[in-house]
């Protein structure tokens, strides 16, 4: 089924944003 492919996708995803929010706050000088 999908389901295995499915959540592989969400840990891409959350990663994604982490990396985000870091970079949002390096940016701020926090």
């Amino acid at each position: 089924m999908e389901v295995q492919r499915l959540l592989e996708q969400v840990e891409v995803q959350k990663h994604l944003q982490i990396r985000e929010v870091h970079r949002f706050l390096a940016s701020k000088g926090i």
